[in-house]
C-alpha cells in the first residue's frame, strides 16, 4: 500500500471512530433519560406508555450535563456518576476542541496513529458506560414489571416504525 493510500485509510478510520464516539454519546444521553424516567417514582410506566414516552421525550430535551446532575441525586453509585462526568468532559472536548488541537497530528502517519488510539479509547469507554446504563435500565424496568421480552418486542416495534 502506498503512503497516500495509508493516509486515506487512517483518515477514514479517524472519522469513522469520531462519528461512532458521537453516536455513543447521543446514545448515553438518551439512555440516561430513559433510566431517569424509571428511577422517578412519579413516572407512569407500562400501564400508560404514551405518558411515559412524553416523560422520556421531555428528559431527552435536556443536555447530558443536566441529566447527569439529575442522576447524581437518584443514585448512591458515585463511581458511576464520576464516569458519566468524565464522558461528558470527553464528549465536550471532542466536539469543541479535539480536531483543532490535533490538526498537526493529521499530517503524519505517527500522529494519525495516535489519534486512532485516543479515539479507540474514547469509543471503548463510551461503549462501556452505555452498556452499564442499559444494564441499569433493564434492572429497574424489571422491578416495574417490564420484562426483557417486553423490551425486545418494543425494540422490534420501533425498528419496524422506522423502516416504514
Amino acid at each position: 500500500m502506498n503512503q497516500e493510500a495509508v493516509k486515506q485509510a487512517q483518515l477514514q478510520e479517524i472519522y469513522s471512530l469520531f462519528g461512532l464516539v458521537l453516536f455513543l454519546s447521543q446514545s448515553i444521553e438518551r439512555n440516561l433519560a430513559m433510566l431517569l424516567s424509571l428511577l422517578d417514582d412519579t413516572t407512569p410506566t407500562t400501564n400508560q406508555p404514551d405518558t411515559y414516552d412524553e416523560v422520556v421525550d421531555d428528559l431527552s430535551q435536556q443536555t447530558l450535563g443536566n441529566l447527569i446532575f439529575k442522576f447524581r441525586y437518584q443514585t448512591s453509585d458515585t463511581r458511576f456518576v464520576k464516569r458519566l462526568f468524565n464522558v461528558l468532559n470527553q464528549r465536550n472536548h471532542l466536539t469543541h476542541h479535539y480536531f483543532w488541537q490535533h490538526a498537526g497530528l493529521l499530517n503524519t502517519n505517527r500522529g494519525r496513529t495516535k489519534i486512532v488510539h485516543e479515539l479507540t479509547q474514547c469509543r471503548d469507554e463510551f461503549q462501556a458506560v452505555n452498556n452499564e446504563i442499559n444494564m441499569k435500565i433493564r434492572q429497574n424496568a424489571l422491578l416495574l414489571g417490564v420484562t426483557d421480552q417486553i423490551i425486545e418486542e418494543e425494540i422490534i416495534r420501533m425498528t419496524n416504525d422506522i423502516e416504514e
